[in-house]
C-alpha cells in the first residue's frame, strides 16, 4: 500500500505538469503568431511611410521644374506658352525620374501664389499617388491602400537690378578704336544702341504686379538712372532712363554692384522677392585704382551681393572682356555667365536670364 502511494503521487504531478506545459505551448503559439503580425504589420507600415516619403519628394521636384518655367510675363501670349511649358515640364521632370508609370500623377497651375493676383498661373501643383508594396497586411484582409503627397511650387515674384555698362568702349563700333569719349549723336553710338534695345527688351519679359526693376549704370563712376519699382514696360519711365543713359568715361563694376545691391536691399525691396542682380559689361574694371585692384573691388562687392541673398547673373560683350574675371562673378553670385561675342547676341542673353525665375515651394 506505501508503494502503490509513493508511486501514484509522481503519477499525479506528470499529469499536472503535462497540462501546464500544454497550456504554456499554446500562449508561446500565439504570442509568436501575434508578434509575427505585429513585427509584419511594422515592416509594411514602414513600406508605405518610405513610399509616402518618395512621393512627397517626386511631387516637389516635379513642381519646381513646372513652376520654373513660368516667367510671370504680363504678355498674354508668353503667359499662355509659359503655362503649357509648365505642365509639360513637370510632367517630363516625373516621367524621367523614376516615377512610376502607375503613379496618379495630377498636374495642374493655382494663381494664388501671392496676396495680390491679376489671375495669371502662378504656380504649379503636382499631386502624385501610387500604391505600396504589402506583403503581410494582405492577410489581415486589407488588399488595398495608396499613398499620396501633394506640392506646390510657386514662381517667385523678382526684384531686379539691371546694370548696364556706359563706359567710352561701347562707342567703339562707332568710333573704330576703343575710346573714353563717345559722339556727341546718340545715333552714333554703336554698340551701345544695341545694349539699349536689349535691356528694354528685357524689362518686358516681367510683370509690375509681381516683379520690380532698378537700372544701374557705370563708367568712371555709377549711378541709379531708376530707383527700384514697378514701373517698366512701354513708354515707361524706366524705359526712358534706359534711353537716356550717356556712355563715356572708365570702367567701375564694383560700384555699380554696390549700388545695386543697396537697391535690392533697400526699402522698396519686396520681402518674398528673388533679388537678382544683372550686369553687363563690355570691358574690364579699371577703377577705383587699377584693373587689379578694379577686380578685386568688385569680386568684394559681388561677395556682399551674394551674403545679402542676391543671385547675380552676367553677360559678356564683345571681345574685350575678361571672360574668367566675368565668370568669377557670376560664380560668387550663384548666377551664370553668358558671352555674347557680338551686339545681335544681346537680346538673346538677356533672354536666357529672364527664364532663370527662382521658383519656391510653398506646400
Amino acid at each position: 500500500m506505501l508503494i502503490h502511494l509513493v508511486r501514484s503521487r509522481p503519477s499525479s504531478a506528470w499529469r499536472v505538469a503535462r497540462r501546464a506545459e500544454g497550456q504554456a505551448a499554446i500562449f508561446i503559439v500565439l504570442f509568436a503568431f501575434l508578434f509575427a503580425m505585429f513585427g509584419a504589420a511594422v515592416i509594411d507600415v514602414g513600406l508605405m511611410l518610405n513610399a509616402r516619403r518618395d512621393a512627397q519628394g517626386d511631387a516637389d521636384n516635379s513642381a519646381l521644374a513646372g513652376a520654373l518655367e513660368l516667367s510671370l510675363s504680363s504678355n498674354p501670349t508668353v503667359q499662355a506658352t509659359d503655362q503649357v511649358s509648365a505642365v509639360t515640364h513637370a510632367i517630363a521632370w516625373a516621367g524621367k525620374n523614376g516615377v512610376p508609370n502607375d503613379a496618379g500623377l495630377t498636374v495642374s497651375l493655382v494663381d494664388n501664389c501671392f496676396s495680390g493676383s491679376d489671375g495669371l498661373a502662378t504656380g504649379v501643383q503636382v499631386t502624385i499617388e501610387r500604391e505600396p508594396p504589402s506583403f503581410f497586411l494582405r492577410y489581415l484582409g486589407i488588399t488595398e491602400w495608396n499613398v499620396g503627397a501633394t506640392a506646390v511650387a510657386c514662381s517667385s515674384g523678382r526684384d531686379l537690378a539691371v546694370v548696364i555698362d556706359r563706359s567710352g568702349s561701347m562707342c567703339a563700333d562707332s568710333l573704330g578704336y576703343t575710346s573714353n569719349t563717345c559722339p556727341n549723336t546718340p545715333s552714333d553710338w554703336a554698340p551701345f544702341n544695341d545694349v539699349q534695345d536689349a535691356a528694354i527688351d528685357f524689362s518686358r519679359n516681367f510683370s509690375p504686379v509681381y516683379d520690380q526693376l532698378a537700372l544701374v549704370s557705370y563708367a568712371s563712376t555709377a549711378s541709379t538712372d531708376r530707383a527700384l519699382g514697378a514701373s517698366f514696360g512701354a513708354g515707361s519711365v524706366f524705359e526712358a532712363a534706359v534711353q537716356d543713359m550717356t556712355p563715356g568715361g572708365s570702367t567701375n563694376i564694383g560700384a555699380a554692384l554696390l549700388l545695386a545691391r543697396g537697391q535690392l536691399t533697400g526699402a522698396s525691396a519686396q520681402t518674398d522677392a528673388a533679388k537678382i542682380i544683372v550686369l553687363l559689361t563690355d570691358g574690364i574694371p579699371n577703377l577705383p585704382t587699377n584693373t587689379t585692384q578694379g577686380q578685386n573691388y568688385a569680386q568684394q562687392q559681388a561677395q556682399l551681393a551674394a551674403d545679402a541673398g542676391i543671385r547675380i547673373y552676367v553677360i559678356g560683350l564683345g571681345d574685350g572682356v575678361d571672360h574668367t574675371f566675368l565668370q568669377q562673378i557670376a560664380s560668387i553670385g550663384s548666377g551664370v555667365y553668358l558671352d555674347a561675342p557680338e551686339p545681335s547676341d544681346l537680346q538673346a542673353a538677356f533672354r536666357t536670364i529672364a527664364d532663370l525665375a527662382q521658383a519656391r515651394l510653398a506646400q
